[in-house]
């Protein structure tokens, strides 16, 4: 991946800056700009490692329960053997979710982006921050460095343009080169970039929800990622939460004395720090990505002001660096790098 030092934003076609976050404002730590597969990559040769079996072609879209154990039932009706546990890492689209999770909430934002990676060949965007262009609060340009990919020797970037849902059809109709020239017009430095795409398949469709669940578990299965708690991807902590919650699940069954302890206890540790990253994505999502003109103007008192007071930018690096759990309280990181080091040793 690349190491993300900073976030910075413009009003597209100015110079007025309404994001500028540095992590160096508060902390050591930095953000890890990477492209999913390469994460999925990394995780999956560590189960290789670790000789863990993988069955493909079995989409789990339910689950029925036998003397206290739990048996997933695949998309084809098949039933599979009994586990202790059933941890779901589904994702946003969780059907396991949908008939047996304690679901507190399940919406649907009206916004979401297309994407695709592109190759950086020129100077003309930063190697070390995401950079983004606002045009009110209907469109957001982002540009994100994640590494090089595949063993390249040119480092990529993921671009996203963002869109309503319900426009996402009508602009696959739309004539390509119409759009990207729009685009290159908000942002000219954008153009090298979107040259590399050449048909609307060049680009991927994402959607947000946000979704709540009372509890992270229902009997012995558990929701763990965006299974259990979508949210708008406006600061960035998707990977992080998912990958918090597998090292704190994995803690809470190393400890507890059976299955229900164990989630009982894994609910408790993660519900402040998923509570402050729901809250905090829900009320900033407006202000980049939505139809409201008010938000838009704003934006520049909610996001721009704050990045030039000492105080408040150190708050927003804090936030930045998905270490909150309150408004005046903090994780502490190194706990868990400090049992890892353990663990390894």
């Amino acid at each position: 991946g690349s190491i993300i030092q900073r976030l910075y934003g413009k009003v597209a076609g100015s110079k007025f800056v309404t994001l500028n976050v540095r992590y160096r404002d508060h902390t050591h730590l930095f953000g890890v700009g990477t492209h999913r597969g390469t994460l999925f990559s990394a995780l999956y040769e560590t189960v290789l490692e670790l000789g863990i079996t993988i069955k493909t072609s079995s989409e789990i879209i339910d689950a029925k329960w036998n003397n206290g154990r739990v048996c997933p039932i695949t998309i084809s009706g098949s039933v599979t053997e009994n586990f202790d546990l059933l941890v779901d890492a589904s994702g946003q689209k969780s059907a396991l979710r949908k008939k047996h999770g304690d679901i507190k909430l399940d919406r649907s934002y009206p916004y979401g982006a297309v994407w695709g990676t592109v190759r950086l060949t020129s100077g003309a965007f930063m190697p070390d921050a995401l950079e983004q262009r606002y045009k009110h609060a209907s469109h957001m340009i982002g540009v994100l460095p994640v590494g090089k990919l595949n063993g390249d020797s040119f480092l990529s970037a993921a671009f996203f343009w963002s869109m309503r849902t319900a426009d996402y059809a009508r602009w696959r109709e739309q004539d390509f080169a119409d759009w990207k020239e729009y685009v290159a017009s908000l942002w000219p430095e954008t153009h090298e970039l979107l040259s590399q795409f050449k048909s609307h398949d060049d680009l991927t469709f994402a959607s947000y929800s946000d979704v709540i669940l009372k509890k992270p578990y229902t009997q012995n299965i558990v929701f763990i990622g965006d299974a259990a708690h979508c949210t708008s991807p406006k600061l960035g902590q998707g990977a992080n939460l998912a990958l918090v919650d597998a090292y704190e699940l994995s803690e809470c069954i190393s400890e507890a004395k059976d299955i229900s302890h164990a989630l009982e206890a894994f609910s408790k540790r993660r519900k402040k720090h998923l509570r402050f990253y729901q809250m905090a994505s829900r009320a900033l999502t407006p202000f980049f990505q939505s139809d409201s003109w008010v938000c838009a103007r704003l934006r520049y008192l909610v996001c721009g002001i704050p990045c030039k007071i000492r105080i408040t930018r150190r708050i927003a690096a804090n936030v930045l660096s998905g270490t909150r759990i309150g408004l005046f309280s903090n994780m502490n990181p190194g706990v868990w790098a400090k049992s890892y080091d353990i663990r390894k040793k």
